[in-house]
């Protein structure tokens, strides 16, 4: 089974990024909103029975945590 991560990542504090693969999927005004939306998909996937991994990143380009959706067992390699 793939496993479906999105990165969000923000240009400034009003610029923040929900991406895929380094590619843009939607734009928002506030890091919290990217948030929801990215934790929408991944828990619409895992719904689905597939699992989704979260990488939330500060402004500053670092890793400030991630989320695994799909199961106790999942790690992303």
């Amino acid at each position: 089974m793939k496993t479906k991560t999105w990165h969000i990542t923000g240009r400034d504090e009003r610029d923040w990024r929900l991406e895929e693969k380094g590619e843009l999927l939607i734009r928002f005004d506030y890091r919290d909103d990217a948030i929801r939306e990215a934790a929408r998909r991944a828990h619409a996937r895992e719904a689905d029975g597939e699992q989704a991994h979260l990488v939330i990143h500060r402004l500053d380009g670092t890793v400030e945590r991630e989320m695994h959706f799909g199961g106790p067992a999942f790690r992303p390699r």
